[in-house]
């Protein structure tokens, strides 16, 4: 596990990753369950509810 950066709404470059919509999931496979724990732990790590793909870059 590891933890991820968090975007940030006021940086452009992340703007740009934030704005557009994520992709559907289609199958949950050993690297979706890997991102999920990734996610998790930077979750936990920002004293956060809830955390979103795109929010750490990821489509």
């Amino acid at each position: 596990m590891a933890q991820r950066r968090i975007l940030q709404i006021e940086d452009p470059d992340d703007k740009r990753v934030l704005k557009n919509r994520a992709h559907a999931i289609k199958q949950f496979t050993p690297a979706l369950q890997a991102l999920a724990a990734d996610m998790f732990e930077t979750m936990h790590a920002a004293n956060g509810v809830r955390l979103a793909a795109p929010q750490i870059g990821i489509s």
